[in-house]
């Protein structure tokens, strides 16, 4: 990441360098404090946003927030649990400060014991409660906002496991990244009458911590062929650049690790 950084600093500062394309612009960026989330938020900052990151671990998130010190834009650490039904105060705080014209629903996790015949109730229960609802339950808090200025970007993070079943993903993963991927295209189908679009990202392998709960993590060789969250990040910087008139409903990005059938 660091590299990343280098190269988002030299974009913002080299001399005769293009305006800054999302300067005057806010957004909520959920699971900040590391992988995709930090890479997003970082690639958005160097564009000039305003950026709040959230998620459950404080100092993560307020290591993302000091990587920004020398952008264009803003970081801003807010501790939230994107499990919690009301995020009407996480809502509130950012409003403090800045406007939300993008939101990224990236929070998300996977278990070690994913197959039917090993994951628990609970397990079950916390990762579609993460992964599905907690991107639900800032979606509702945040389109009271985006409806009364009739402008908006939803930015799901979801997966290509959420297009199509995959074994290493496991069931309940599976499971919530389709129902990211619903929620997403209702959002359009009622929301883009009031100038709200949505985009659901769905990318193959990335390297991110993710990948440890594996019964056999990868190897490095392997991940070295897979995303990385910069990957993730651009992707996410392309979209949230384009002019409203310009819709991405749907984003697939992958490595080379992923196979042509699982797509």
């Amino acid at each position: 990441m660091p590299g990343v950084l280098l190269a988002m600093l030299r974009r913002a500062f080299s001399s005769g360098a293009a305006p800054l394309r999302l300067a005057g612009k806010g957004a909520i960026v959920t699971g900040g404090g590391s992988g995709i989330g930090r890479g997003i938020a970082l690639a958005f900052a160097a564009e000039g946003a305003s950026v709040v990151v959230t998620g459950r671990r404080a100092q993560n998130l307020q290591e993302t927030a000091a990587l920004a010190a020398e952008l264009p834009g803003t970081i801003r650490a807010v501790e939230a649990d994107a499990t919690d039904r009301d995020q009407s105060p996480l809502v509130a705080r950012t409003l403090e400060t800045q406007t939300i014209d993008i939101l990224v629903n990236n929070a998300g996790f996977n278990v070690r014991g994913r197959a039917m015949d090993r994951i628990t109730v609970d397990d079950w229960h916390a990762l579609v409660d993460t992964n599905l609802n907690g991107a639900f339950h800032l979606v509702h808090a945040v389109l009271p906002h985006m409806r009364a200025r009739e402008d908006g970007l939803i930015i799901n993070v979801s997966s290509i496991a959420g297009r199509r079943a995959l074994t290493l993903s496991g069931a309940a993963y599976c499971a919530a990244k389709r129902g990211v991927n619903a929620l997403g295209e209702m959002i359009n189908l009622e929301e883009h009458k009031r100038g709200i679009r949505c985009t659901n990202i769905c990318p193959g392998e990335v390297v991110t911590e993710i990948l440890d709960k594996r019964d056999a993590p990868p190897s490095e060789a392997q991940r070295a062929r897979m995303l990385q969250p910069e990957d993730v990040a651009a992707a996410a910087l392309f979209i949230a650049c384009l002019p409203p008139r310009a819709h991405v409903t749907e984003l697939t990005i992958t490595g080379k690790t992923t196979l042509p059938e699982s797509l």
